[in-house]
């Protein structure tokens, strides 16, 4: 099973004001998507563990690839 913390939202220089991550959709190989919603309106806390349980290559290629997220070995 793949984990991954959430990092927060990166800084850009043309974002004014930052709103809460509150839904993460990560696609999957056969073009569905997997769904992640805040526990609370405030959206995600830093540090938050994704579980990426049955999660397939492609899942895993794009979470490593978003700069929000980090991999837990």
């Amino acid at each position: 099973m793949a984990q991954f913390r959430y990092k927060g939202e990166p800084v850009r220089s043309y974002v004014v004001a930052q709103g809460p991550t509150s839904e993460v959709r990560i696609p999957t190989k056969t073009g569905g998507k997997i769904i992640f919603t805040a526990p609370d309106p405030s959206g995600f806390p830093i540090g938050h563990i994704f579980n990426l349980e049955g999660a397939d290559e492609r899942s895993l290629r794009v979470m490593r690839a978003d700069s929000r997220f980090e991999e837990v070995l």
